[in-house]
């Protein structure tokens, strides 16, 4: 769930490419990411054992604010899409 839904605000569909993120984050490693600060939820940190592809795409859709996700147009002008 992104964190603006759990905050109450609305999730536009940016905050489909945040679940996407986590969904991708899970097929690849059968886990939830790591919480990088119990703090602060929904801030994650992503493993830099992946590919430089990867780990930038995940590291981008996994932005807390929604304005700073990619949106799906970036995700399909990926290569490693």
């Amino acid at each position: 769930m992104p964190p603006e839904t759990k905050e109450g605000r609305p999730s536009p569909f940016k905050g489909d490419m945040y679940s996407f993120g986590l969904i991708l984050h899970m097929m690849l490693t059968k886990e939830l990411p790591d919480y990088r600060d119990h703090v602060v939820p929904g801030v994650f940190k992503v493993s830099e054992n992946y590919s430089e592809e990867i780990y930038d795409l995940l590291v981008k859709l996994l932005k807390v604010n929604p304005d700073e996700r990619p949106d799906v147009n970036y995700l399909f002008s990926e290569k490693i899409v």
